[in-house]
């Protein structure tokens, strides 16, 4: 959806152009909302991952940094709200996230 609408910001299909602001304001908001979703998507099934995970191989410390990413993706998805700094320390919580369940399924046999 996204890539559809950064097409709307450079190509005319139809016909149709975006060379008014008004249009231009809509497709923006558009698009910012669609990554509002999808950081509200990637939150709730980082938790719902790290819940299935809690009893697994992977261990209770890996699924409860998995909880804390999924909350802080939630929270990071309002970046307009919450500012660069907490905006920051979400994208290192979904970093560490991933390396520590990789480091782990690299080490399992």
């Amino acid at each position: 959806m996204l890539g559809i609408v950064h097409g709307r910001l450079v190509y005319d299909v139809y016909d149709i152009q975006v060379n008014t602001p008004a249009v231009a304001e809509l497709v923006v908001a558009v698009f910012y909302g669609g990554l509002h979703a999808i950081g509200i998507l990637l939150g709730i099934a980082t938790i719902v991952l790290s819940l299935a995970m809690k009893r697994g191989v992977y261990g209770r410390n890996i699924a409860y940094l998995g909880i804390a990413t999924g909350v802080f993706d939630i929270i990071g998805s309002d970046p307009w709200m919450i500012g660069p700094i907490l905006v920051l320390v979400s994208q290192i919580l979904f970093a560490a996230w991933f390396l520590a369940v990789g480091s782990k399924l690299y080490r399992m046999r």
